[in-house]
């Protein structure tokens, strides 16, 4: 997805939709954009890397087994700040971005350039990108 690599380990479809779970690996010096997800919470653990988090505006860094919470409807964003590939771990309740992940992989669709056709595909999964990555 983008330039990350998401491996779904379980997917929503296996639970009646009420969680799941990805790794994510994410290149040096690369993130994500801030987004929200609308009625959906999220935990971040870090397994690999450290990383500079927003959550609602305020900065946190992480470190390998650190973890942190993300509400439904806050505006987040992460970016691996370490020099090499970083993982993490997601828990996301309920599931659904799972799906996003699958869709938006098989339309190849680049951001920043479509990020419209991105948000369109985005908002059919209550995920909406709101701003840049960190820097």
């Amino acid at each position: 997805v983008f330039t990350n690599t998401i491996t779904i380990v379980v997917a929503g479809a296996d639970n009646g939709g009420a969680l799941a779970m990805f790794l994510e690996e994410v290149p040096a010096k690369t993130g994500v954009p801030m987004h929200v997800h609308k009625g959906t919470t999220e935990t971040l653990f870090v397994l690999k890397g450290r990383y500079k988090v927003s959550i609602a505006g305020k900065l946190c860094e992480l470190n390998e087994g650190d973890g942190v919470y993300l509400p439904a409807d806050v505006p987040h964003a992460y970016t691996n700040i370490d020099d090499q590939r970083g993982r993490l771990l997601f828990t996301i309740y309920p599931s659904g971005l799972d799906d996003f992940f699958e869709e938006i992989s098989r339309s190849g669709l680049e951001p920043p350039a479509q990020l419209p056709e991105i948000n369109r595909i985005a908002a059919k999964y209550q995920l909406e990108i709101v701003g840049p990555p960190l820097e």
